[in-house]
């Protein structure tokens, strides 16, 4: 319950989900020999990661979780084949929970 919570959050934004990439599309930037390419990936890592904590869906102090360990967690969650057609939002999230040093809020 609590996942698709916070995956239609995260979703709301977009009328399409179709605009969000997916866990390969994502991976690809990311291991882009081009910096604008790798910059873009991070940002979106960081975003979901960052909108998480925002919206209260995981509670932790800013300084409880390291950004490169949740990037490395993502990029290697996103580079296992069967999550390559997934949206990336999805993949990130659950790639960050193991590493993420906080709870989630119970469903509500």
């Amino acid at each position: 319950m609590t996942r698709l919570l916070v995956l239609a959050l995260l979703a709301s934004t977009s009328p399409a989900l179709a605009q969000y990439p997916t866990a390969a599309g994502l991976k690809a930037l990311c291991d882009s020999a081009d910096e604008t390419k790798q910059t873009v990936c991070g940002s979106y890592i960081s975003g979901v990661i960052d909108t998480l904590v925002i919206t209260s869906v995981m509670q932790c102090e800013p300084n409880d979780y390291d950004p490169a360990a949740m990037r490395e967690a993502a990029l290697a969650r996103m580079g296992q084949p069967d999550q390559a057609d997934r949206i990336a939002v999805a993949v990130i999230y659950e790639a960050v929970q193991p590493v993420f040093p906080c709870e989630a809020l119970p469903p509500q």
